[in-house]
């Protein structure tokens, strides 16, 4: 089995000419399977995955303690109509670990997390604008993409990645009316220091 360097992420987001260049008929273009830093595509070829899910599984793909975690939580129902009394436990740790941490909120998904955010920021600014870089989901806050009503694509603008001089210019060209700014760290590639 030949194998061969690839960056898959968790979202299928991120199309493959943009993750392998040029696009070319051989790239993978779907996973059917991964373990630990291993992902194998459609045609079983094997690759290392060197962006393991955006980051997120940073232990790696089946880790077995984290596996074994995630089907007792399956069969004891975790998910229902009321918290976890783990969630309450977990939001203590974390508290205790973090002790500037005010409150603690669990959500299903980044884009859920990124949206809460998003609106709790302009909650507590009273302000609209949102200026950011990277994915972040799905949701009409930050896609400049059809069916977004313009108005909503309007309190969105797009940081450039990796470049904090033009950042700050159009952080400070949005002056009062931001509420927020979101970033992905690392898009592609690791961004330089500064």
């Amino acid at each position: 089995m030949t194998e061969h360097v690839a960056g898959f992420t968790s979202t299928s987001s991120k199309k493959p000419e943009i993750l392998f260049g040029a696009l070319d008929p051989d790239l993978p273009s779907r996973m059917v399977r991964s373990s630990g830093c291993r992902v194998w595509d459609e045609k079983d070829r094997e690759y290392i995955d060197y962006i393991m899910g955006l980051g997120s599984v940073a232990l790696g793909y089946g880790y077995s303690e984290v596996t074994r975690a995630a089907v007792e939580a399956i069969e004891d129902g975790v998910v229902g109509p009321l918290a976890p009394v783990l969630e309450e436990d977990l939001a203590a740790q974390l508290s205790a670990l973090m002790p500037w941490l005010e409150q603690v909120r669990f959500l299903k998904t980044g884009a859920e997390a990124m949206a809460a955010a998003v609106r709790l920021a302009r909650v507590a600014t009273g302000r609209d604008r949102i200026l950011g870089c990277g994915y972040h989901g799905w949701l009409d806050w930050n896609q400049p993409a059809q069916g977004v009503p313009r108005s909503t694509r309007d309190l969105y603008g797009e940081l450039p990645f990796n470049d904090p001089g033009a950042s700050r210019k159009l952080i400070r060209a949005a002056g009062d009316g931001l509420a927020a700014v979101a970033f992905e760290p690392v898009i592609h590639r690791e961004p330089d220091p500064e």
